[in-house]
């Protein structure tokens, strides 16, 4: 369990999410990040629908954009 502000996501919700996802495109549940990097252009809102994209770079590469209302909020790259 996370908590947060009560009102925003923090950037370990942010990590967590796009964790989650990785280990559901690869299959693997034990899926670990070795490192990642992310940029926050605005927040994002508790309780609001997000959208998740992401693009696969080199091997053991991805980079995550999320969107909320239709506006990009973050970008986070992770390498596992």
């Amino acid at each position: 369990m996370f908590s947060g502000s009560g009102e925003h996501v923090n950037s370990t919700h942010s990590g967590e999410v796009t964790r989650q996802t990785l280990c559901l495109i690869l299959g693997d549940p034990k899926v670990q990040i070795r490192v990642g990097e992310m940029h926050l252009d605005r927040y994002f809102e508790l309780g609001t629908p997000f959208a998740l994209t992401f693009e696969r770079g080199e091997s053991g590469a991805i980079t995550f954009t999320l969107e909320q209302l239709g506006k990009p909020c973050a970008e986070i790259a992770s390498h596992w």
